[in-house]
């Protein structure tokens, strides 16, 4: 950038191997003006990881039982390992930069900011559609976007940084005093998904998981009110947790009316004040969300390529069409199997999560975020799960594995040109079905006992 700004400066040696280095040549005005935000987003992400270095240090799992122990050499790594990744995937989100979707939101921020409508119609792959394609609590994070461009992408950086050093210090203690077993939640929050999704490309969902994991949570807590607070504000955000709300009002047939009020109030206030700023706009992203085609991951988009055996029978009818349908009742389905076990709400809304991004016809890798941070918070929140379930935590791993192979190879290289849309979809749901299987057969998503009080996410 400092080449780019002064040309002609400098040795030749050092030109020539800034030329052979740099791609183009910026002009100097932008150069600056990128330097400007880069060094703005530096500072910031230095403060954020303080913040996080502070919260590893005061919760500190490895302080905990001193006593003399053959596994206390590896457990004192926990605290370095952590804050050197921490300080590594912020360190990647601001290099990174403004990419891919988070670009678009910059885009959606700033009409926010001009006071325009945030869903303002554009053209591409969709066609005709509204580019912001997400609740109304998403054009809150236009606020932090006014301090600096890279901060709200710094924030859901640090908020995946946060849960999963939460997640291993409060939960998973037992893990980190099991010599090589730590390191594995270790690779499991820090897999090649995480990092392309969130420090690559910028994306918001572990917000979305997020909500819902605080709703299950005080779910499971009895707090209904602040339950339904949580459910409603991750509709707000992102329409599709509104699938969790059936799963968890109902107790054992028994609804639980405060749930669903909270929630029900808390989504007509948000959509309302939306309403009263912007209009009737606030309900693109709905129709939208139902009318878009199938994409990457999607089985309905393997169904319609060549690879599909639905050409073997001359069925050349539009999958996409029949995606309503199959969801509505894959979701019935899972909801009845719910009740009838009596599935505690953790692994509920992890099946209906589930259930939906199968059947859903858009199969963006981004949307699985949401099912990663929710898997995350049971598997670690049952204490039983982490002992008996080692075949979801196999499944799982299979499962988000193949989700970090497809998004590194579609940060290196155009997927459309090898013709591997045409495919995924297959290896996907059946990875899909192979998880939801495991999870239904699972001797720990029934238990009986009422939670014990203790920390929790909604607090």
């Amino acid at each position: 950038m400092i080449a780019s700004a002064h040309p002609g400066h400098g040795s030749a040696v050092l030109n020539r191997l800034v030329q052979d280095t740099r791609s183009a040549a910026p002009l100097a005005t932008t150069v600056l003006e990128r330097w400007g935000q880069f060094s703005g987003a530096v500072l910031l992400a230095g403060l954020l990881h303080l913040a996080i270095v502070l919260l590893i240090c005061l919760h500190d799992p490895a302080g905990i039982d001193q006593g003399s122990s053959p596994r206390r050499g590896l457990e004192r790594w926990a605290n370095p390992v952590l804050i050197l990744l921490s300080f590594a995937y912020l360190a990647l989100t601001v290099r990174r930069g403004g990419i891919q979707d988070y670009y678009f939101f910059l885009q959606m921020w700033r009409e926010v900011q001009l006071g325009h409508d945030p869903w303002f119609y554009a053209y591409g792959v969709f066609g005709k559609y509204p580019m912001n394609a997400y609740g109304p609590l998403f054009n809150v994070f236009a606020i932090p976007a006014l301090v600096n461009p890279l901060l709200p992408k710094l924030l859901f950086a640090s908020a995946h940084l946060v849960f999963a050093i939460w997640l291993i210090q409060d939960r998973g203690q037992d893990w980190l005093r099991a010599s090589l077993l730590w390191p594995l939640l270790v690779v499991w929050f820090w897999m090649p998904y995480c990092w392309v999704e969130i420090a690559n490309f910028g994306h918001f969902d572990v917000f979305v998981g997020l909500l819902c994991a605080a709703a299950v949570e005080a779910r499971v807590r009895r707090r209904d009110v602040i339950s339904g607070v949580f459910m409603g504000l991750g509709v707000l955000l992102k329409f599709m947790p509104i699938v969790l709300l059936p799963f968890l009002i109902l107790d054992r047939g028994r609804p639980r009316y405060r749930l669903l009020s909270a929630a029900a109030v808390t989504i007509a206030l948000g959509l309302g004040t939306s309403v009263l700023l912007w209009g009737p706009s606030t309900f693109r992203p709905l129709i939208f969300a139902a009318e878009r085609s199938s994409h990457h991951l999607s089985i309905y988009r393997f169904l319609k390529g060549p690879c599909s055996p639905l050409r073997w029978i001359d069925l050349n009818e539009d999958a996409d069409q029949a995606a309503p349908v199959f969801l509505l009742t894959a979701l019935l389905w899972t909801w009845r199997l719910a009740q009838k076990r009596m599935i505690e709400p953790a692994p509920s809304a992890v099946l209906a999560i589930l259930v939906t991004l199968m059947f859903y016809q858009v199969g963006f890798a981004q949307y699985h975020m949401v099912l990663f941070v929710l898997a995350s918070y049971w598997m670690l929140s049952d204490r039983g799960a982490i002992r008996e379930a080692i075949p979801v935590w196999i499944a799982l791993g299979c499962y988000f594995g193949w989700l970090s192979i497809f998004d590194v190879m579609l940060s290196t290289i155009n997927i459309d040109s090898i013709g591997m849309q045409e495919w995924i979809g297959l290896p996907t749901f059946l990875l899909g079905c192979l998880l939801l299987v495991i999870i239904v057969r699972s001797p720990s998503i029934s238990k009986k006992e009422p939670a014990a009080p203790g920390k929790s996410l909604a607090g």
